[in-house]
C-alpha cells in the first residue's frame, strides 16, 4: 500500500489496528491471563502477534486497492515491474536487520539474562543470514541471474521466522528456519502474482507467511530452554490457528474496501496521481542512465 493510499487512509487503518487489533492479540498471547498463554502457546518476540497481523492487514490493503495501473501478472502474460533503485531498497532491508538486534534480543526484558541475549541475537544472525543465501541461490537456480531484491526479501522472512522461536532454539534450528523461510518467501510471492494480488514490495509473503512458519517451527525445533513440551507441535499449532481466524476477520478485506474505496478522496490516490507516479518511474531510470553516461539531458525531467 506504500505511496498508494493518502495520509487520511493511514491515519485510519493506523487507528484501527493499534487501537483494536494488536491490544486484543498482545493480550491473547503475552497477557498474564490471555487465553493462548494459558494454553502454553509461545511466541518470544512477535512473528505471530507483530508481523503475521501485520502481513494480514497488508494483504487486505492490497486486495481492496487492487493492482497499480499497467499492472500485468504472468497468469496473462506481463512480469512484475523492475523497482525504480534497489539500492535504497537494499539499505533499508540492512537497516532493518539491524534494527530486529534491538527487537528480538531486547524481548528479553532483563539485560542479567546475558546467556538468553547471546543466544537470542546469534539465532537471529544464523537465520538471517541462511535465509538470504537460500533465496540468492533459489534467484539464480530459477532464472540464472542474482536478484537482488529477492535476497532481501529472503534475509527479512529469516528474520521474521526467528522472531518466535529464537530464544528456545539452537543454532542448528535457527539455520534451517531460515532456509525454509527463503522457500516460503519466493514461493509466496509465486502465489500471490498467480492469485493476481499486487504486493509491490512482497509484504505478504515475508511477513504473514514467513510469520505463520516461524510460529509452528518451534513446535519442531524447540531444544529446552524453558520451551520443551512433548505437545509443543499442538500448542503452536493450536495458538496460531484462532489467531489466523481473527486476522482474516478483523481485516476482512470488504471493509478495507469500503474506507479505501468509497472514500478514494480520503484514502486513496485518484487515478491520475497514480498514473502520474507509474510515469515517473521510468522517467528517473532514464535520467539516472543518461547520468552515468555524461548525456547531456541528464538533468531535464520529462514525463514522456
Amino acid at each position: 500500500m506504500i505511496g498508494r493510499c493518502g495520509f487520511w487512509g493511514d491515519i485510519i487503518y493506523s487507528i484501527g489496528v493499534t487501537g483494536f487489533i494488536y491490544p486484543i492479540v498482545g493480550h491473547w498471547s503475552w497477557g498474564p491471563d490471555g487465553w493462548l498463554a494459558l494454553k502454553n502457546f509461545h511466541d518470544f518476540a512477535g512473528s505471530t502477534v507483530v508481523h503475521s497481523i501485520g502481513g494480514a492487514i497488508s494483504l487486505a490493503g492490497a486486495i481492496a486497492l487492487g493492482p497499480r495501473l499497467g499492472r500485468v501478472f504472468k497468469r496473462d502474460g506481463g512480469t512484475p515491474p523492475p523497482p525504480h533503485d534497489i539500492v535504497i531498497g537494499a539499505v533499508g532491508g540492512l537497516i532493518l536487520w539491524f534494527g530486529w538486534y534491538g527487537f528480538n534480543p531486547g524481548s528479553t526484558l532483563s539485560a542479567l539474562d546475558s546467556v538468553g541475549i547471546g543466544r537470542v541475537s546469534f539465532n537471529t544472525t544464523m537465520a538471517a543470514c541462511s535465509a538470504g543465501l537460500a533465496a540468492l541461490f533459489i534467484s539464480y537456480a530459477r532464472t540464472k541471474k542474482w536478484d537482488l531484491g529477492l535476497t532481501v526479501n529472503g534475509f527479512l522472512a529469516g528474520l521474521v521466522a526467528i522472531t518466535c522461536p529464537c530464544y528456545w532454539v539452537d543454532p542448528i534450528g535457527a539455520f534451517f528456519i531460515g532456509i525454509v523461510a527463503a522457500f516460503v518467501v519466493v514461493y509466496g510471492l509465486d502465489l500471490l502474482e498467480f492469485l493476481r494480488i499486487d504486493d509491490p514490495i512482497g509484504a505478504v509473503p515475508v511477513h504473514l507467511f514467513a510469520g505463520i512458519w516461524g510460529t509452528l517451527s518451534l513446535g519442531l525445533f524447540a531444544s529446552g530452554y524453558g520451551a520443551a513440551h512433548p505437545n509443543r507441535r499442538q500448542h503452536q499449532f493450536r495458538g496460531d490457528r484462532p489467531l489466523l481466524r481473527w486476522r482474516c476477520h478483523s481485516t476482512r478485506p470488504a471493509s478495507t474496501r469500503l474506507v479505501l474505496n468509497q472514500h478514494r478522496d480520503l484514502s486513496g490516490l485518484a487515478a491520475d496521481d497514480d498514473r502520474a507516479e507509474k510515469d515517473r518511474c521510468p522517467a528517473r531510470l532514464e535520467r539516472r542512465r543518461n547520468r552515468r553516461a555524461g548525456h547531456p539531458r541528464a538533468w531535464r525531467f520529462r514525463l514522456s
